[in-house]
């Protein structure tokens, strides 16, 4: 049976993957982030959080969604603007 601990996640540097293995015994916060649009307010907040609890365990991680990527594509064919634009 698969588990959490199985996945793994590319880095955007190139670095090597991360294995949510690597975590085992703490807390494990996996954010969906839409960074490349500049929709981040969220981040001032996370790492209010994780500053507070990191001494707890708390590891906060953000994976970029593939689902924003694919809204945006979409959007951009549709009318050429940016997603910047389209979400303020």
């Amino acid at each position: 049976m698969t588990n959490a601990h199985d996945f793994t996640f590319q880095q955007l540097n190139g670095a090597a993957p991360v294995a949510l293995k690597d975590f085992a015994g703490k807390v494990v916060l996996l954010v969906n982030v839409a960074s490349a649009c500049g929709l981040t307010p969220q981040y001032a907040t996370l790492e209010k959080l994780y500053e507070d609890k990191k001494g707890k365990g708390l590891v906060v991680l953000g994976a970029p969604s593939t689902i924003s990527a694919a809204r945006r594509a979409v959007q951009k064919a549709r009318s050429g603007r940016s997603a910047r634009r389209i979400s303020a």
